[in-house]
């Protein structure tokens, strides 16, 4: 039984450890339209760890004459495969057909008319989703945030509207950073995008939890997950 018990303490300690020390993370972000480049190191406690992430490249095929001569010789030999296959193919096709037919009916029954109701299900806890992306924003201890973003979308009306929205979360992030710039320059004529970001942040596992419990048990959104899977069930 002793054993036990310190078993139990240790698996206890550990558990707030992890919930209760902080977790500070350094990023370095710059991106434009042809990708994105980001440096991000963490530190927990004695450990650190830091990785970087790089847009993919391109790769350029490499072509041989003698990989060529091959590649037309195999070439000539799956054509007489593939002459033993029509037959097969086209007993596939059929079934493809009758199944589409089977499915376009059933589709036609079935959830497009849910639709406006999930939609409208979903506004009906934006007050509660807002609560819970304000609670968990005010868990987050800004040290240093700098931002600048040049962005244009394809439709200014669009670009027009981000420009409320990135103006809002400024405010907001101003008001929780030690210090804090940031720079936006709306461009409505074409599409752009050039970003840098760079900052640090502090946060504990464990500060996540209230607001996510008070989101995930509220009635109301108790209620509107309790319709999504009862549609999902049904549906299925």
């Amino acid at each position: 039984m002793f054993f036990l018990y310190v078993i139990v303490l240790i698996i206890i300690f550990l558990l707030a450890l992890i919930l209760l020390a902080p977790i500070a993370v350094a990023f370095d972000v710059n991106g434009d339209l042809s990708g994105v480049r980001s440096n991000v190191s963490l530190k927990w406690m004695f450990l650190s760890y830091s990785f970087s992430g790089q847009p993919d490249a391109k790769e350029v095929p490499v072509t041989n004459s003698t990989t060529s001569t091959e590649e037309g010789t195999t070439k000539v030999d799956t054509t007489k495969v593939d002459t033993t296959k029509v037959d097969t193919t086209k007993e596939n096709t059929t079934k493809e057909n009758t199944t589409k037919e089977n499915t376009t009916k059933e589709d036609t029954d079935h959830p497009l008319k849910n639709t406006y109701e999930m939609a409208r299900k979903g506004y009906a806890i934006k007050g509660q989703f807002l609560h819970l992306m304000k609670g968990l924003l005010f868990q987050l201890h800004i040290r240093d945030l700098a931002f600048d973003l040049t962005y244009g979308l394809p439709d200014p009306a669009d670009t027009g509207m981000l420009c409320g929205y990135l103006h809002t979360l400024a405010s907001i992030a101003r008001g929780r950073a030690r210090s804090f710039s940031y720079s936006l320059y709306p461009v409505f004529m074409e599409e752009a995008f050039d970003v840098h970001l760079s900052g640090s942040i502090r946060f504990r596992i464990g500060s996540f939890i209230p607001p996510l419990l008070m989101f995930i048990f509220n009635v109301k959104v108790l209620k509107t997950g309790w319709w999504f899977a009862k549609n999902r069930y049904s549906s299925s």
